[in-house]
């Protein structure tokens, strides 16, 4: 059985989730099987806190979830991979797509959103110190993910609000 995984890549608050939830829900009437793998919900099962983002943590965190793909691949039709940082460099997409099982067929997915509507989603759901952070991780950020088309390799779609 092959298996699509789409791998997302955009900017907290781009739009990555609504896209996954659009899609699974097209899929889902149209009789296939998906898994959703989300690096924010495994953070927060195992209690860790959302506004630290610890290198050695994302980058155990990033190999259970291409694990835990290649695993299901066997299971479903499509796999979504929702976690920025395993798709937030080029360098990392490289990786994942060296790392995905050949029984799938890797597509990314960017949602090409301005950094302003990022940070007014994300802040909007946070108060305080959260809504700080992630108007400071999103400008820190937003050079990765608004590079030249050219340099979005191996994007498959690209998503415009």
């Amino acid at each position: 059985m092959n298996c699509i995984v789409y791998a997302m890549i955009g900017l907290p608050g781009s739009g990555k989730t609504t896209w996954v939830l659009k899609e699974r829900e097209k899929i889902r009437m149209a009789g296939g099987s998906y898994a959703y793998i989300s690096g924010d919900e495994i953070r927060r099962m195992l209690n860790f806190d959302e506004y630290a983002y610890d290198k050695r943590i994302t980058d155990h965190l990033s190999c259970l979830l291409v694990e835990m793909a290649n695993v299901f691949s066997e299971f479903y039709d499509v796999i979504f991979l929702d976690e920025a940082l395993l798709t937030n460099t080029r360098d990392n997409r490289r990786i994942l797509a060296s790392t995905i099982s050949p029984a799938e067929e890797l597509s990314f997915v960017y949602m090409k959103t301005p950094v302003a509507s990022c940070i007014a989603r994300r802040c909007g759901s946070h108060k305080g110190k959260g809504a700080e952070y992630w108007e400071r991780a999103i400008r820190e950020h937003a050079a990765e993910f608004e590079e030249p088309i050219g340099k979005i390799q191996g994007c498959d779609l690209i998503v415009e609000e």
